[in-house]
């Protein structure tokens, strides 16, 4: 249904499969390999009609710099290509390593000089970016796609997630963190920049409503959403809505 709503309104949609933080261990595993290449082909079976889906994500924060993953996500890239030819494959590329979603450890700056191997085998290399939020400051973007841009000065570039929590109803003149007035300020400062470049394909914000979530957030709820659990739109709707219609 999700899908047959994004058709008739217009939308564009990309669909992927759950491999999220996969690392070496399911990489050794064969049966992973061939669990994950046969949901490739059954998601191209189930949502290949819709006109709205773009592309397919082949994965997202995985460890695909580890030993194992350029073999595994070979595979799995192929299993959509033979099963979709037309549609791009994108990876969605954690821009930190390793992995830090408590922002535990400060890592700023370019990535690693390590591309990761999913490069290779995507036509379109996503890019995950909470800078601002888990680490750094919310211009390490930028200069991130930078670094990327240099050393892959042909690669269709996307940013696939990017964001900050805004507790629903939360204030601050002093744009305090987890406050809804920290969130758009962040929001609006990386969106009016990815605007005015042009080497991107484009963005997604994470995300549109706050969810029930027991990894990341506060008080069981990832708040970065647009909009609250019951849809009541945050400070953050109309500003974005603004950007966007310009």
């Amino acid at each position: 249904s999700f899908y047959s709503t994004c058709d008739r309104a217009g939308m564009l949609a990309i669909a992927e499969i759950p491999c999220w933080q996969f690392n070496e261990r399911q990489f050794r595993r064969g049966a992973v390999r061939e669990l994950c290449s046969s949901m490739a082909f059954s998601l191209t079976r189930q949502l290949g009609n819709h006109p709205s889906i773009i592309g397919w994500i082949i994965q997202n924060e995985s460890k695909t710099r580890a030993p194992g993953a350029a073999a595994f996500f070979k595979a799995v890239s192929g299993a959509f290509k033979q099963a979709d030819p037309a549609r791009p494959i994108i990876t969605a590329e954690s821009s930190r390593v390793p992995l830090e979603h408590l922002g535990i450890v400060d890592q700023r700056g370019a990535p690693p000089l390590a591309m990761p191997s999913t490069v290779g085998v995507a036509d379109i290399l996503g890019i995950n970016e909470y800078s601002g939020w888990y680490h750094g400051d919310a211009g390490d973007l930028f200069r991130v796609l930078d670094a990327y841009r240099r050393r892959l000065p042909r690669k269709p570039l996307m940013v696939t997630e990017f964001g900050a929590e805004g507790i629903p109803g939360e204030r601050s003149l002093t744009m305090h963190p987890w406050t809804e007035d920290y969130q758009v300020a962040l929001l609006v400062r990386k969106i009016r920049g990815l605007l005015r470049r042009r080497d991107l394909l484009g963005f997604f914000i994470w995300l549109f409503a706050d969810y029930e979530c027991g990894s990341i957030g506060i008080r069981g709820i990832n708040a970065k959403g647009l909009v609250d659990g019951y849809r009541r739109p945050k400070l953050a709707l109309n500003e974005v809505r603004n950007l966007l219609r310009k």
